[in-house]
C-alpha cells in the first residue's frame, strides 16, 4: 500500500512537471515571434525613413546637378561674350590707330600746304612789284600772265589743302566715335567679368553641395546596408531559435514518452 501510494505521487509530480513544461514550451515560440517582430518593426522603420531620407537627397542631388549644368552653360555664354567683346575691342584700336595715323598724316600734308601756299603768295606780293616792273622793263603781259598762273595754282593747293582739313575733321569725328565704342566695350567687359565672377563663385558653391550631397548619400547608403544586413542577422537568430525550440519539444516528447513507458 505505502509503494503504490508512491508509485501515484510520482505519477503526479511527472505530471505536473511535464505539464508546466508543456505550457512554458508552446509560450516560447510565441514569444520569440514576438520579439523578432518588434525589433524587425524598428529596423524596417529606419529602413523606411532612410529610405524617404535618400529620396529627397537623391531629388536635391539631381536639382544641384541641373543648376550647375546650368551655371556652366551660362559661364560659357559669358566667356564667349567675353572673347567677342575683346575682339571687338581689338578691332576698335586697331580702327583708332589708322584713324590717328591718318589725322597725323594729313596734319603734316597740310602743314605743307600751308608752308607752299604762304611762300607763294609771298612771291606774288615781292615778285610783281610795279616799281620793280617799271625799273626792269619786263614785259607787263608775261608778268600778268605769271602772276594769274600761280595765284591760280595758289588757289588748287589752297583748295586741296581745304579738302585735307574737311577730310581730317571727318576722321577726328570717326576717331571720337570709335573712342566712345571703345569705352562701351571697355564697360561691358567689365560687366562680364563681373557676372562671371558671380557665376564662378555659384558653381563653386553648387560644387561643394555636390560633395556635400555625395557623402550624405554614401553615408546614409552605408546605413541602409548596416540595417538590411541586421534584419538578416534578426531573421537567421529567430529561425535558429524556432529550430532550437522545436528540437527542445522533440527531446520533451521522447523524455515523456521514455518515463510514461
Amino acid at each position: 500500500m505505502t509503494r503504490l501510494r508512491s508509485f501515484l505521487v510520482s505519477v503526479l509530480l511527472i505530471s505536473c512537471i511535464s505539464l508546466s513544461s508543456l505550457q512554458t514550451m508552446a509560450q516560447a515560440p510565441s514569444k520569440v515571434d514576438a520579439n523578432f517582430q518588434n525589433e524587425s518593426s524598428q529596423v524596417n522603420a529606419q529602413l523606411s525613413q532612410i529610405d524617404q531620407t535618400l529620396q529627397s537627397l537623391i531629388a536635391n542631388y539631381g536639382e544641384n546637378a541641373v543648376q550647375k549644368n546650368t551655371l556652366s552653360a551660362q559661364i560659357s555664354e559669358k566667356r564667349r561674350q567675353i572673347s567677342e567683346t575683346d575682339r571687338l575691342m581689338t578691332d576698335t584700336r586697331i580702327v583708332i590707330g589708322q584713324l590717328e595715323k591718318e589725322i597725323q598724316d594729313l596734319n603734316q600734308e597740310i602743314t605743307v600746304a600751308d608752308d607752299e601756299i604762304s611762300r607763294m603768295y609771298i612771291e606774288l606780293q615781292h615778285g610783281y612789284d610795279p616799281l620793280k616792273i617799271l625799273i626792269t622793263g619786263d614785259n607787263i603781259g608775261d608778268i600778268v600772265s605769271k602772276f594769274y598762273i600761280s595765284s591760280s595754282i595758289a588757289d588748287q593747293i589752297q583748295l586741296k589743302r581745304n579738302e585735307k582739313v574737311a577730310k581730317q575733321a571727318e576722321l577726328e569725328e570717326t576717331k571720337q566715335q570709335n573712342l566712345k565704342v571703345q569705352d562701351q566695350l571697355t564697360q561691358a567687359r567689365n560687366l562680364l567679368d563681373s557676372e562671371a565672377s558671380n557665376l564662378d563663385a555659384l558653381i563653386q558653391e553648387t560644387n561643394g553641395q555636390e560633395s556635400k550631397y555625395q557623402n550624405l548619400l554614401n553615408t546614409i547608403s552605408q546605413q541602409k546596408l548596416e540595417l538590411e544586413s541586421s534584419l538578416d542577422t534578426l531573421s537567421g537568430e529567430y529561425i535558429a531559435e524556432l529550430a532550437d525550440l522545436r528540437e527542445d519539444n522533440q527531446d520533451f516528447d521522447y523524455t515523456s514518452n521514455t518515463n510514461c513507458n
